[in-house]
């Protein structure tokens, strides 16, 4: 007898996913985050809510603004497009009063 409609197989090797998925106690969201070592030493200043949330304000405030400008790119780049065709209809047409 297999799966149910729509259940994955299960395989024996998801309490092995689990513990890999599964954060060392203690370990916090943050411990990816890097500070350049000063002075020769690896140590940092210990993680706290507040620096936390700064964090993930300035993280939200770049992507923020990566967003706008990609979106100013993509439109310049639109005029871009356009501003040429313009031009080159005006080659074209001086080229033919040119005649």
């Amino acid at each position: 007898c297999g799966p149910a409609l729509g259940q994955p197989e299960k395989t024996g090797n998801e309490s092995i996913a689990r513990k890999v998925e599964t954060p060392k106690a203690g370990a916090s969201d943050m411990a990816s985050v890097r500070t350049p070592a000063t002075g020769g030493s690896a140590a940092r200043a210990p993680q706290t809510p507040a620096l936390a949330a700064e964090v993930e304000a300035l993280d939200r405030e770049s992507l923020a603004s990566l967003a706008a400008a990609r979106r100013a790119v993509a439109r310049l780049s639109t005029e871009n497009g356009q501003l040429r065709e313009a031009l080159a209809a005006a080659q074209r047409d001086a080229a033919r009063a040119a005649l």
